[in-house]
């Protein structure tokens, strides 16, 4: 058999397409059932399987590592954006190369505006890039890998959508899931329940007052006695 263009199609009937995740995932019965029943409590079955081959591909791949950035990078990157608002803040004010008096070559108004606000801003972000290299560091003590990070998702999206989170189907369909990409994990409904615990335990609210204490001078940080949604830390500023 040809197509229009020439190509000829295979028309053996013994050659089978591969099999995709979900077709493998449907031939456990279990899991089947297990769908079903999150299908018919209000948990659409398409999301649910993207879910769990999305944490299954992390799971038994080299990319399940950490979704934060290192804090070092961080760290390095307010270096350099600090010397750089410097740098520039120097180059502004030589006679040759401020943007405003420079007789050498003109530069257009709105240029100019932003060439003098460079210095400020490569400041700021610099700044920021301090108190997110703190947070980052508090954070990520607890080594949040991307399937543990996807699995609390997932089991957030199910508690959203069928009133629980049905840690014993989800138990389930992750080992059937990892089953299917290779992997041995079984996860249990009650690892599955810690996992969402500490995930809302306020945790990051915690490491985020710890950040800023680091990262902030003492004059710029607030403490009032009563508690905000981050720990002591209501507001920021004077």
């Amino acid at each position: 058999m040809q197509e229009p263009s020439g190509k000829t199609i295979s028309s053996d009937p013994r050659t089978k397409p591969k099999q995709t995740f979900r077709e493998k995932l449907l031939e456990y019965p279990r899991a089947r059932n297990a769908l079903e029943i999150l299908q018919v409590d209000g948990m659409n079955m398409d999301v649910t399987v993207a879910f769990l081959q999305v944490i299954a591909w992390c799971r038994s791949e080299s990319f399940d590592s950490t979704l934060l950035p290192r804090p070092e990078d961080l760290k390095a990157a307010e270096a350099r954006a600090q010397r750089l608002g410097h740098q520039i803040a120097i180059f502004n004010s030589n006679l040759f190369l401020d943007p405003k008096r420079s007789f050498l070559m003109k530069v257009p108004e709105q240029y100019g505006r932003v060439f003098e606000w460079l210095p400020g801003a490569l400041g700021a972000y610099s700044a920021y890039l301090g108190v997110q290299a703190s947070l980052m560091g508090e954070i990520g003590k607890t080594k949040p890998k991307a399937s543990k990070t996807l699995i609390i998702l997932m089991l957030e999206h199910v508690k959203q959508a069928t009133g629980t989170a049905h840690f014993g189907l989800i138990a389930l369909l992750l080992t059937a899931a990892y089953t299917v990409c290779g992997c041995r994990d079984k996860p249990t409904e009650r690892a599955l329940m810690m996992l969402l615990k500490r995930s809302t335990s306020g945790r990051l609210a915690k490491a985020l007052g710890k950040a800023l204490t680091k990262a902030l001078p003492p004059s710029y940080v607030h403490v009032t006695e009563k508690k905000g949604p981050f720990g002591r830390f209501s507001r920021l500023g004077k």
